[in-house]
């Protein structure tokens, strides 16, 4: 394999042209050598981002040359790929780890609520960004791209299924209305909200609906209640409807 090495000699004053450089061989995935000299795998891609840097030196009066290598004496090619897999790996290991917390936190049932789905969504398609930037710029694509890749979309489907699954509703909620004709049951003695309650049902809710009284005791026990369905459809005889 061909390797581009790229020997740089910068100005000690500015700093931030130094800072600025060391950032751009970061973001191309170049790994350092020794000293100032960073490789990449030779392509017509890097090779193209090698010159424009060069370019970039060189106009604020530092040096820089560019060399086309087959082999760097005292390093084996497995060596040399192993600089870029140790490099990318770190960044690997920082994807796995939000990709994980994110199972971790489908697993202990904390996104009941669809506020706390949409976080995670928001985490994971980060993930996701971050993950193609680093698959960008690793060219000798190594296991660890694979394995994070299947990590993030064994992630992404288990977060999709929490996304389309119902929410639970809790047993005081309906999810219609009840049947037309029904009977519907309050304390004796009503006071304007469950008057006004009774005018709704009538008008928006089932014009045909009846209305009971039953006392504390048979109809709604010791626990506040306002206008409920009763459980028959029509009274008893003798006494309020169930």
């Amino acid at each position: 394999m061909r390797w581009l090495l790229l020997l740089t000699t910068l100005p000690p004053t500015p700093t931030r042209h130094r800072v600025g450089v060391w950032r751009k061989l970061q973001r191309m995935g170049a790994v350092r050598l020794r000293g100032s000299a960073w490789i990449l795998p030779e392509a017509p891609e890097t090779t193209e981002l090698f010159q424009w840097l060069m370019q970039e030196i060189q106009s604020f009066r530092g040096e820089a040359t560019l060399v086309h290598v087959d082999r760097i004496e005292g390093m084996t090619e497995e060596q040399v790929r192993r600089l870029f897999h140790k490099s990318r790996g770190v960044e690997y290991q920082a994807v796995e780890h939000g990709c994980r917390e994110i199972l971790r936190q489908l697993d202990r049932h904390r996104t009941n609520q669809r506020g706390s789905v949409a976080k995670l969504r928001g985490r994971l398609d980060g993930l996701k960004r971050e993950l193609d930037r680093i698959q960008g710029i690793d060219y000798l694509d190594p296991p660890a791209g694979r394995r994070t890749r299947t990590l993030w979309e064994t992630t992404a489907k288990r977060l999709r299924a929490a996304e389309t699954r119902p929410r639970p509703t809790g047993g005081r909620h309906r999810t219609s209305l009840p049947p037309r004709g029904s009977t519907w049951v309050t304390r004796p003695r009503p006071h304007i909200d469950r008057i006004a309650s009774a005018w709704l049902i009538k008008r928006s809710c089932d014009p045909d609906a009846t209305f009971a009284f039953a006392d504390a005791a048979s109809g709604c026990g010791r626990r506040r209640c306002g206008l409920r369905q009763s459980t028959a459809s029509r009274p008893r005889h003798g006494g309020p409807p169930r």
